[in-house]
């Protein structure tokens, strides 16, 4: 069971005044007893606010609700789908929940649309799949105000790992901006930046490093087939196939976060590579345009290993008793038989088929 605080910090965009363009806004709010509670993440701040804003076209939940705080952290709590960001109407008091947020979308999609009296509700406590990620440079530009400044560091890698273990969604950094060895965190990227006036300063010999796409990939060694299953922090729209099976071993992806690619051991449209007794391996592409290959493509490759040795299993219970006054380490071992396994052979039904006939038929169908 995970935690339940009582108080989160909102990160709130201020709007339309002069003085607030360029600053972030941090508000505690503490719910109501009665009020949903909001599970534990890992985030320095729960939610982000854009006002007079909204999100359209990704709502999954919709219902009402008595203040924008229980609509943010019905999101936090959602368990029935990822829940990435909320759209709050103050005049009808409807909570909608969506399963992107800005960062999701790409780079040519209108983010928010802009409308009075709903606030847009970022969730800053869903972490991004963060194994292999792409950063774009964006040259002769940094941010005016950042959330973290490290001094001393000592490469453009350095940073960049500060960047991906950072307290907060990370989505863009500099290295030796302002000073030679400082590295410069920002929650903040171009997707995320439309609503706010002047966010950069131009500078030359400088670099913004913003996130673009990370890959999360995890392989599902089964009896009969291995998938790759692949999470994404950013809608994808394209295919995953296995070289150099493009067309017969293919899954088309449309518009997706997660997706994945099932290759049968047996099916030679699949080509999975039979390495050694128990080792399996295949290349997968994923590839970001139906017809075209561009530089932005990742190969992969997956591998299934399996123990084929024979074991002879017991089973031992270690009872640890442990003391902070006493030095020594009391321990009772025993061992208990192993359950009894009986293997036969049945038909469909669940029928014994042991002393019926069993006929073994060859056929040759080379006339020569």
């Amino acid at each position: 069971m995970k935690p339940d605080f009582a108080c989160c910090f909102q990160l709130m965009q201020i709007k339309n005044q002069n003085y607030y363009r360029h600053h972030n806004f941090h508000q505690k709010i503490c719910p109501p007893d009665n009020g949903p509670s909001s599970p534990y993440g890992i985030s320095e701040w729960a939610w982000e606010r854009v006002l007079d804003s909204e999100l359209k076209g990704h709502v999954i939940k919709q219902f009402h609700t008595n203040s924008r705080t229980d609509c943010a952290l019905f999101c936090l709590q959602e368990e029935e789908f990822s829940c990435h960001s909320a759209n709050y109407n103050y005049k009808r008091r409807l909570c909608s929940l969506n399963d992107i947020d800005r960062f999701s979308l790409s780079q040519l999609a209108v983010l928010l649309s802009v409308r009075k009296d709903v606030d847009y509700l970022e969730n800053h406590h869903t972490t991004d799949p963060g194994r292999l990620c792409e950063y774009q440079k964006l040259d002769g530009r940094i941010m005016k105000t950042v959330d973290a400044v490290y001094q001393n560091i000592t490469s453009l890698y350095v940073c960049r790992q500060l960047c991906s273990a950072s307290p907060f969604r990370c989505q863009s950094f500099d290295f030796g901006s302002t000073d030679k060895n400082a590295c410069r965190l920002s929650h903040h990227s171009t997707a995320s930046l439309t609503h706010i006036h002047e966010p950069y300063l131009e500078m030359p010999d400088t670099a913004t490093y913003e996130l673009t796409t990370c890959f999360s990939v995890t392989v599902e060694c089964r009896s009969a087939c291995m998938i790759a299953k692949i999470h994404t922090n950013k809608l994808f729209n394209g295919k995953m196939y296995a070289k150099p099976r493009s067309q017969s071993c293919m899954t088309d992806v449309s518009n997706e976060l997660k997706f994945e690619l099932r290759m049968p051991y047996d099916d030679t449209n699949c080509n999975v590579q039979h390495d050694s007794a128990g080792a399996y391996s295949n290349d997968i592409v994923l590839q970001h345009h139906d017809l075209i290959v561009t530089n932005q493509d990742i190969g992969l490759s997956v591998h299934c290993q399996y123990d084929l040795q024979k074991k002879n299993v017991s089973n031992r219970i270690n009872v640890n008793n442990h003391d902070d006054d006493m030095r020594e380490k009391a321990s009772e071992t025993s061992i208990v038989p192993s359950p009894k396994i009986s293997m036969k052979i049945i038909n469909l039904l669940g029928n014994d088929l042991i002393g019926d006939p069993l006929t073994l038929r060859i056929e040759i169908t080379d006339d020569n």
